[in-house]
């Protein structure tokens, strides 16, 4: 969660390790499809640059690490091991909340070492596009210096010194993403660089889905 919210911050009592299956389906990079996606990191989406290096949750993106993690948040929620999909993958899963707002946090590691969190943003009730403006304003106004209501657009993109990326994805919720500027980000897309998707429609489907429209 980023530092704008942080002093209003309350955390939710810990969640049994019985919903791991709420747990799987929440995480954001379940095979190679989906961590490809993660690295390309929005490419539809124009990108501006910052000055100002990204934190998340008050600590520096490049800082963040499992052991600090647990010394400053206590232990996560949940801690998903997605090694059978991806070599190495392991998930932090934290819940807070602030007012209204609920968050759930990912911090996502391979082979112990960070490289991309995301916070998936709701509300008690439906999370407005309001709501939303709300939240990248105050992205805009500490990354870019920009004032409120200047940006309209829900989906952003943002690269700092360090060429660390912010990038949202509005569609079922809302997610603020950040992929980290580090060795292990760039080991990830040299490493899957040309990896393609082979599980995605069987053969024949466009044929057979023809009849039926």
């Amino acid at each position: 969660m980023t530092s704008f919210f942080k002093k209003f911050k309350k955390s939710l009592p810990l969640v049994s390790t019985k919903n791991a299956t709420y747990y799987n389906r929440e995480n954001q990079i379940e095979n190679l499809s989906d961590l490809k996606n993660v690295l390309e990191a929005a490419p539809e989406i124009k990108a501006l640059k910052t000055s100002t290096d990204f934190t998340f949750n008050n600590i520096p993106l490049l800082n963040i690490s499992q052991n600090l993690l647990i010394t400053k948040f206590e232990n996560p929620v949940f801690i998903l091991d997605n090694d059978g999909e991806i070599k190495g993958h392991k998930v932090f899963f934290y819940r807070e909340s602030i007012d209204y707002y609920r968050f759930l946090i990912q911090y996502h590691f391979v082979d112990g070492n960070f490289f991309f969190a995301t916070n998936k943003i709701s509300s008690v009730t439906i999370l407005s596009d309001v709501d939303k403006q709300k939240i990248i304003d105050r992205i805009n106004n500490k990354y870019l210096d920009q004032k409120s209501g200047d940006n309209k657009s829900l989906t952003i993109k943002i690269i700092d010194p360090n060429n660390s990326i912010i990038f949202t994805r509005d569609d079922v919720y809302f997610h603020i993403n950040y992929l980290a500027g580090n060795k292990t980000t760039k080991a990830l897309i040299d490493a899957y660089a040309d990896y393609i998707d082979t599980q995605s429609l069987p053969a024949g489907f466009n044929e057979t889905l023809e009849q039926y429209i």
